[in-house]
């Protein structure tokens, strides 16, 4: 074992000797849930102030901000077909709450 620091006859591993050898896979480390959608990627994170959600350039936002954007017309950069288009990519991300929840 090469490279890492001894301290008192302590061999401490360099974070480059740690990070490679962490299995993570199936850790939940956050809560959260990361997306990707036509209108870029983005995120779902808890907070105790109830779920924040980016997608795009659309960020920090509330699922009732989402929610009022999915039932209404007034969409920051979509019109038309295109935001017909995404209405329902948009809803089902809207619902994605609900499995982060553990609800039906």
């Amino acid at each position: 074992m090469s490279k890492g620091k001894i301290m008192s006859e302590l061999w401490v591993p360099t974070k480059q000797q740690i990070l490679p050898c962490a299995d993570l896979s199936g850790a939940d480390l956050w809560g959260g849930m990361s997306l990707n959608t036509p209108s870029g990627a983005g995120y779902l994170i808890p907070t105790p102030a109830g779920w924040k959600i980016t997608i795009g350039c659309w960020a920090n936002k509330t699922l009732e901000d989402l929610r009022a954007i999915v039932e209404g017309d007034d969409w920051p950069e979509s019109k038309g077909v295109e935001r017909e288009r995404l209405r329902p990519i948009m809803a089902g991300v809207l619902a994605l709450r609900l499995l982060l929840e553990g609800k039906k």
